[in-house]
């Protein structure tokens, strides 16, 4: 029963979404999901009541093909109905989504917590959500880091809230599901071009199986065994940046951006780091590639990172009036006089010169993805987007040649502020012994390595899709 209550949601809200805004299923998913999210947020911090969130999005999705039905008209709802969902739709998006929620239903079943955070933190956050009906942080417990920010959290909470119990294996698949969402539009990118339905449903399948399988390089995040953030966090990244890359400058940009972004900064606290990287690209591209004008471009940075900070403003006044109890990580303590004192090598950290010369080194010669250390691995996307832009240029593609060449150089500037920001946070948030040692280096590193890693993929299947649009 459990399954069928999941499912149908999954459906119901994408499917909603697709039919107000008129895109296709694959795409709905993720974004519906997002909203969700933000309104068990919302709920949870108004009125002291995450099942409120969930009650007001199936009402909203129900609402959705309301609205929808009736603006098409009685004769087309059946049509609205399949093409919402991706049943008659050339990618077979509502099929697609159905396969994989059975795959990932099944290969979880029976698993359970195996590692130190989820029992001391993560699946506690979660049991605590479900006893009281109010987010982690008002729990009068003490529970380690019990600031953290809730969205992934939120998402494994209602899973388990739709098949009405609680087993961690549910959290596995909420956490999966919501990647998969994710990944659906890259892995049906522009197949609804080709006319041979066998090859169009395997060229989905490979892309699918190469997208699934390139968290398997990153042997330290677990991506598949473990509900720790750092995966989901890269996943949710790369959504946001192929947003900003793909999508034309408008009025839906800039929600579906903001909306996102939002998810991000809530899904870990050191994802607001990559919210003004984030901003700063879609301005840029929305400008020089899609030539928006500059009150829209203005438009744009104003909501895109303005909603976002709105949140994350909203949940930090939230915890410091309800937390009441112990805390964890908080970014009370960091400003610029710790950025200052750490630049002027002052001695308040006695270990800063032990820990910044492991941590240089570690960049070159300690491997993340495989046996790859983060330079070269960084060094190595440039190189293939650097490949596809010269492409680009022997087609006479000038629009495509500007947007690898300002994700490639998004790729460079992101890699090192994320790599000082780290060595920052080492010197200043950890023990003596955690730093010295850089504790769960490889783990931390993938979360901007993964999305960048995923910009492969992505930008291979745009630029092949194109390919043989063209031939044919």
């Amino acid at each position: 029963m459990s399954i069928l209550f999941t499912c149908g949601y999954c459906l119901l809200a994408g499917g909603a979404y697709a039919s107000v805004t008129r895109r296709r299923f694959e795409e709905s998913l993720a974004p519906a999901f997002f909203l969700q999210i933000l309104l068990m947020l919302l709920t949870g911090m108004l009125f002291g009541s995450i099942t409120a969130g969930i009650l007001i999005g199936v009402t909203g999705s129900c609402a959705g093909w309301i609205i929808a039905c009736r603006r098409r008209g009685q004769q087309k709802v059946w049509e609205l109905i399949t093409g919402s969902l991706g049943i008659t739709s050339e990618t077979g998006g509502g099929f697609i989504f159905i396969l994989l929620f059975l795959f990932v239903y099944v290969i979880n079943t029976g698993k359970y917590f195996n590692r130190w955070d989820e029992f001391s933190h993560w699946g506690i956050f979660i049991k605590e959500c479900l006893r009281t009906d109010r987010l982690y942080c008002a729990s009068p417990y003490h529970i380690n880091h019990q600031d953290y920010v809730p969205a992934v959290t939120l998402f494994e909470t209602f899973f388990s809230r739709l098949a009405f119990r609680y087993r961690e294996a549910d959290a596995f698949r909420a956490i999966q599901l919501l990647q998969l969402a994710v990944f659906l539009p890259l892995a049906t990118h522009r197949t609804d071009e080709r006319k041979d339905q066998a090859r169009k449903f395997l060229t989905i399948f490979f892309r699918m199986l190469l997208i699934l399988g390139i968290p398997l390089l990153f042997d330290k995040i677990n991506f598949y065994h473990s509900i720790y953030t750092d995966g989901t966090v890269a996943v949710l990244l790369f959504a946001c940046m192929w947003i900003a890359h793909t999508e034309r400058a408008g009025e839906y940009k800039i929600f579906a951006l903001a909306l996102s972004l939002s998810v991000l900064l809530q899904s870990k606290m050191l994802a607001v780091v990559f919210l003004p990287m984030v901003v700063i690209y879609a301005a840029i591209t929305d400008r020089t590639v899609f030539g928006a004008k500059m009150k829209q471009v203005f438009c744009g940075v104003l909501f895109e990172g303005g909603i976002p900070v709105l949140f994350w403003w909203l949940y930090e006044r939230y915890v410091q009036n309800n937390l009441t109890l112990g805390g964890g990580q908080s970014f009370a303590g960091h400003g610029i006089s710790g950025v200052l004192r750490i630049l002027a090598h002052d001695g308040s950290v006695p270990f800063q010169e032990t820990v910044e010369q492991l941590y240089l080194r570690s960049l070159f010669t300690r491997g993340v993805i495989w046996k790859l250390p983060y330079v070269w691995a960084v060094l190595g996307i440039i190189l293939f987007l650097t490949g596809i832009m010269r492409i680009r240029v022997h087609r006479g593609d000038r629009a495509g040649v500007l947007r690898i060449r300002w994700l490639a150089l998004w790729c460079l500037i992101a890699s090192v502020v994320y790599a000082a920001v780290m060595l920052y946070l080492y010197l200043t948030s950890f023990s003596e012994y955690e730093a010295t040692i850089l504790d769960n280096y490889e783990r931390y590193m993938s979360s901007l390595l993964l999305a960048m890693v995923y910009f492969v993929p992505a930008v291979a299947f745009a630029e092949f899709s194109s390919s043989d649009s063209e031939a044919g």
